[in-house]
């Protein structure tokens, strides 16, 4: 499953981003906000997504720097997001480091370019390398400090 969350300033491209999942016949749950809301805050939405996931899904957050919802999101136990700026960055964020959040911009960056990096996410499968997976239990061992 993926799961969708944006604040108002990400309202729009998450709007998109459904269609295009829903065009390529991808499983996806909208977690919000459900309507355009100038008075909703980034943080529930970060906080809905990453609470919906399990170690399978991916999520998916949009809102207007992408900062706020990276660094709420990663409060989480078990959640890895990122925020490429390019479809590069997105595929080594997914294949090295195993994220399973994608932050995606509303501000400064076409809906193309945004399009681009999501798909390079979803395409990517975490890499299995003995340095990849040595990192991800290192990560692991973070989490459970931070309970």
């Amino acid at each position: 499953m993926i799961y969708l969350g944006a604040d108002h300033n990400g309202y729009f491209l998450k709007e998109r981003i459904k269609r295009t999942l829903t065009r390529r016949a991808l499983p996806w749950k909208d977690c919000g906000d459900v309507e355009y809301n100038t008075d909703d805050d980034y943080v529930d939405f970060a906080n809905q997504v990453a609470g919906e996931m399990r170690s399978t899904d991916l999520g998916i957050l949009a809102c207007g720097s992408g900062h706020g919802m990276v660094i709420a999101a990663n409060k989480h136990s078990g959640i890895r997001a990122i925020m490429p700026l390019d479809p590069r960055s997105a595929r080594d964020g997914r294949h090295d480091d195993h994220a399973n959040i994608v932050v995606l911009t509303a501000w400064g960056m076409s809906i193309q370019r945004a399009e681009k990096i999501l798909m390079t996410f979803l395409k990517t499968k975490p890499g299995s390398a003995p340095r990849y997976l040595r990192r991800l239990n290192k990560l692991k061992k973070l989490d459970r400090i931070r309970k």
